[in-house]
């Protein structure tokens, strides 16, 4: 095996390094603006979106998970930068539109881009290029090492817990393979679905190779990772409502009691 590289030579750490640089030279215009660096990127992805966008639109254009976006846009909300509405159509989405504080705020942050060219002496054409490079680095990373979500649930057609799991995992749009265990209630330990789960339960949710089990947990799971298409009225008295419904169908009509 070759040795290491010497810091200074190896790739990640200088465009690391560069990423931290920059930060610190759009701070003091950031700070003067009251936004943080993750919020101007929302807020440039908004203002190319003359529609404006939902939770999960915002966090595919930016690579992160709807639970990072959420919350920079209830901060960009209580600032009066944008407004959340849910969709008429479908209650489960939220979309996000700059106001016209928020258009304002982020026309002010056309000087940063001028800034980089100033600090680092380098013509704007030498940095479109390098930006396209990095630009395609990325690209060829995602494309040979992207991750595909991997979901099983081990289920059963009799059991409430598992059958309201799988409507979860169909109202976020998620894919799973739903699989019946062969060693249901054998007691066997040597199997897949022993190791995933050493009671022997289902509903079993097994997701990029972590393990989460118990409806009511997977449920909360679900609802934190996937945030955008939401399982639940907004309404409080209506969603009191649907945590009753569940309720009695989970003690009431469960089909093994």
């Amino acid at each position: 095996m070759p040795d290491p590289l010497p810091l200074d030579d190896q790739l990640c750490f200088s465009l690391y390094s560069a990423t931290i640089a920059i930060n610190r030279a759009y701070k003091p215009v950031l700070d003067r603006l009251r936004i943080t660096y993750p919020q101007f990127l929302v807020l440039q992805t908004l203002n190319e979106a003359e529609d404006g966008c939902s939770i999960g639109a915002i966090a595919e254009r930016l690579a992160l998970e709807p639970s990072t976006i959420t919350p920079l846009a209830k901060r960009l909300e209580a600032a009066g930068l944008v407004t959340r509405i849910r969709n008429p159509a479908d209650e489960r989405q939220v979309r996000v539109r700059l106001t016209e504080t928020g258009r304002t705020r982020w026309t002010e942050t056309g000087c940063l881009g001028p800034l980089i060219v100033e600090r680092s002496g380098m013509t704007p054409d030498r940095l479109t290029a390098l930006n396209a490079e990095v630009a395609a680095l990325r690209r060829a990373l995602a494309g040979d090492h992207a991750v595909t979500l991997v979901t099983r649930l081990y289920d059963h057609p009799l059991s409430f817990y598992a059958q309201k799991v799988k409507i979860a995992l169909r109202e976020k749009g998620l894919a799973f393979e739903a699989v019946l265990p062969d060693d249901f209630g054998t007691g066997r330990r040597d199997t897949p679905f022993a190791a995933a789960n050493p009671r022997g339960e289902v509903p079993t949710l097994v997701i990029d190779g972590a393990t989460v089990f118990e409806s009511t947990i997977i449920m909360e799971y679900l609802q934190e990772r996937w945030p955008d298409a939401t399982l639940l009225p907004a309404d409080p008295l209506a969603r009191a409502f649907a945590h009753e419904t569940e309720k009695v169908c989970a003690t009431r009509y469960e089909t093994v009691n």
